[in-house]
């Protein structure tokens, strides 16, 4: 018994670094974030809304044609 209550809270604490895991914005497109411009949006440089938006929880974002518009998309 002691070792199973050892892995699940193992298991637990290793979740809880995993943001994806559990409704995460990594690995998703963020329409609601409005239109984006490829270069600027995605500009770490010129602080653009979707790297500000994505490296809150990713490793960034990226302004991404979706349809006839763009729109962000956090990297994985």
């Amino acid at each position: 018994m002691k070792n199973i209550s050892f892995l699940l809270v193992l298991f637990f604490v290793l979740c809880m670094g995993c943001k994806d895991a559990v409704g995460g914005i990594c690995c998703k497109n963020f329409p609601s974030l409005g239109d984006c411009v490829p270069d600027r949006d995605d500009s770490p440089d010129l602080n653009g809304k979707c790297w500000q938006y994505c490296t809150q929880e990713c490793k960034g974002g990226i302004c991404k044609k979706d349809g006839k518009s763009h729109v962000c998309h956090c990297y994985c």
